[in-house]
């Protein structure tokens, strides 16, 4: 044990050292507990009025002590960082210092396991914690800075519907007031929160069951306002479609045909409201050395392109799927050494991909790179040619990652190590590539 913590620490000390070349922005704030979750706010970012090459932009984070006698915060926090332009300008003098402050503090129900502004909204937070309700706060009334306990004036509704906890939620950026949630009941619930504006308690408008294990992540498509996708510890990757209906009472089909030790999937399932949906499901049973295990924990869908899907799974490799292609990955991803927690793309670059995991470290990724050989600096180096960038700042394994849309190429980072990391990776290294 001591010998891997000095060897972390000395990996750490050569990070640090290696800061100024390999990024044009870092911020590492600690804290007292660590956070599952992390997301920028959709609303633009405000100046700063101490020094207006600075602006505001704001942080939604949550605490996870892991001691039920010890009480837990949803976090709201503003992140000062520099100007575009001074952040490019390496010349000019800097008298205000980027950094991280917690501004409210709402008390929660338990540990809070993730929880995201609505986009169309961002005074409507949507929270997920130990317990297996969802819940929607108005925090418009958060006020100045100062007090930090009593937020018994927030609007607080319940969302019903599980049954256990869980770590998924998804707000369509197309359906306002549409959300999505999944949970380690095996389904998955959707509301239409459009309407709330006092606190009540709304059952799930539709209530979907497919996993067979886990539900682990649940996301909306991002062109396509009726689709939306799900993975889950069963290996199943869902496609749903909102549009597709079957005769009342028709129930369930199951076709099964094994393909080369795949199993193809495909139900006509019966959600428990009126509405029938036709869910396309991918069973992957493959052999060591196949694309991945028949576990899948997070996915993201390219909001440039219609059909693109990439998946993070625990066999440390990122399978990404053309649905146009299915069932088979059309490609996978391979250079972390633990579990794939999170994946998901730029939104300000199509081919970007960016993914965190249990091996500490925060990979970026180009495929436009596919299939191009990249020079090697180092000759002993195997990194495969699509990947960009390697975030090694976090001493323990990473819970959660946003990208910035108002910033570009800056990522927010939260992991065990208590620490809430923002970082942009330096110019010079995405510059071949013609990024704008």
């Amino acid at each position: 044990m001591a010998e891997e913590e000095t060897k972390l620490q000395r990996e750490f000390e050569t990070w640090k050292i290696n800061t100024p070349l390999l990024y044009d922005l870092v911020v590492c704030h600690a804290t007292e507990f660590p956070s599952l979750t992390v997301q920028w706010s959709p609303a633009p970012p405000q100046p700063y009025l101490d020094d207006w090459s600075f602006s505001v932009h704001r942080l939604l984070l949550g605490t996870y002590t892991d001691d039920v006698a010890i009480k837990n915060f949803l976090l709201v926090a503003d992140a000062v960082l520099p100007t575009e332009s001074v952040s490019q300008d390496r010349d000019c003098e800097i008298t205000t210092l980027p950094m991280v402050e917690i501004i409210h503090r709402i008390p929660m129900d338990g540990e809070v396991n993730i929880a995201l502004y609505m986009p169309q909204n961002p005074e409507i937070v949507a929270v997920k914690t130990i317990y297996p309700q969802v819940y929607l706060i108005n925090i418009s009334n958060l006020g100045e800075m100062g007090n930090t306990e009593s937020f018994d004036h927030l609007t607080k509704s319940m969302l019903g519907g599980h049954d256990e906890e869980g770590y998924a939620l998804s707000w369509s950026t197309l359906r306002p007031g549409y959300l999505l949630s999944a949970a380690r009941d095996n389904n998955i619930c959707i509301w239409d929160v459009s309407s709330v504006s006092k606190p009540e308690v709304l059952y799930a408008k539709n209530i979907y069951q497919g996993h067979r294990k886990v539900t682990k992540d649940a996301s909306w498509h991002q062109k396509n306002e009726n689709l939306f996708g799900s993975v889950g510890d069963d290996g199943l990757l869902l496609i749903w479609d909102l549009r597709t209906s079957i005769p009342e009472g028709y129930g369930k089909s199951e076709n099964e045909v094994e393909v080369d030790q795949l199993m193809i999937l495909i139900f006509l399932f019966k959600p428990l409201s009126m509405i029938t949906f036709l869910i396309i499901c991918f069973y992957f049973s493959f052999e060591p050395k196949r694309f991945f295990l028949s576990q899948l924990n997070s996915l993201s869908f390219n909001p440039y392109n219609d059909w693109i899907v990439a998946t993070g799974a625990v066999d440390k490799t990122l399978p990404l799927f053309d649905m146009r292609k299915l069932p088979l990955p059309v490609h996978a991803l391979r250079s972390h050494v633990g579990d794939v927690f999170k994946v998901e793309w730029d939104p300000n670059h199509a081919s970007i991909l960016a993914s965190a995991s249990a091996d500490r470290r925060i990979m970026i990724w180009d495929l436009n790179r596919i299939g191009k050989e990249q020079p090697k600096y180092d000759t002993t180096s195997d990194e495969p040619d699509e990947l960009l960038f390697t975030h090694a700042g976090h001493i323990s394994m990473v819970y959660d990652m946003a990208w910035n849309t108002h910033k570009p190429w800056v990522i927010a980072s939260v992991g065990e190590d208590s620490c809430i990391q923002i970082w942009q990776i330096a110019e010079n290294i995405y510059h071949d590539n013609d990024f704008a």
